[in-house]
């Protein structure tokens, strides 16, 4: 709804809790799916300082083998 909403940063900010919480309950899919987005919204509000971290857990969780790969090829088209 934020980014509906046009409040790009309290996406980003929703983003990142997302991943957090699903890290600590085990949804890796979720967790790169929510990474990915909160690192494109970053990067598009300006905070290029907070992309960084955020692909490198993309990064290491395009390497799980917990994650179906149409959700990693989805990430990795837009990668690209």
């Amino acid at each position: 709804n934020y980014l509906y909403a046009d409040e790009k940063t309290k996406a980003a900010v929703q983003l990142d809790e997302l991943a957090d919480h699903a890290a600590a309950f085990g949804d890796p899919s979720m967790q790169l799916r929510a990474s990915f987005e909160s690192a494109v919204l970053w990067q598009q509000l300006k905070r290029g300082e907070l992309v960084p971290a955020r692909i490198e857990r993309v990064q290491s969780l395009l390497q799980s083998p917990a994650i179906p790969e149409a959700d990693k090829e989805f990430v990795r088209a837009r990668l690209k």
